[in-house]
């Protein structure tokens, strides 16, 4: 569950839209806005999340990570799952806001497209500063509830394509 961020913020206004089974570290948030304030290109940071709980198998979580396949570096990311990301709200805001139409898992992918296409970037902090401890799919009751989730998942991912198939970005 999420609460949105306002949709008149300030001009340097950050938001972290903090997911309810996220744990984030007392230095995560910070260290991304300092990265936002150093480069005022960078509309969204995120963290490559550590995924526990009883599914975390089902989590679409993405990030990049070094030659060694398993070590999360910073960088630029073309998307980033929502569990804690640090948003540029006037940035958020110009490039469309929040697509309401999404469930769960596209809302995400789509802002970070459109932070992308609208000449902003996405990025990734170094390290495992999210915790993200699944509930259990997508209403913490049991493995039906977490599939049943899968054709929001279905869903989300045909709204993707319909919006953005023609994209020249």
């Amino acid at each position: 569950t999420y609460k949105f961020p306002p949709t008149t913020p300030a001009a340097e206004a950050y938001y972290d839209l903090i997911s309810d089974d996220a744990f984030i570290s007392p230095e995560y948030v910070r260290a991304a806005v300092d990265v936002m304030q150093s480069d005022k290109n960078v509309a969204i940071v995120c963290d490559r999340q550590m995924n526990v709980g009883p599914f975390p198998e089902l989590d679409m979580g993405c990030g990049r990570v070094g030659e060694d396949n398993t070590r999360p570096v910073e960088g630029p990311i073309l998307e980033c799952a929502f569990v804690a990301p640090v948003l540029h709200l006037a940035t958020l805001w110009a490039n469309g806001g929040i697509d309401t139409r999404f469930f769960i898992n596209g809302f995400d992918t789509d802002i970070c497209w459109r932070t992308w296409a609208g000449g902003n970037a996405v990025w990734q902090l170094e390290g495992d500063q999210v915790i993200h401890a699944h509930k259990g799919g997508m209403n913490g009751k049991d493995v039906i509830s977490a599939f049943a989730g899968h054709g929001y998942r279905y869903q989300d991912a045909w709204r993707l394509y319909e919006k953005w198939s023609g994209a020249d970005w």
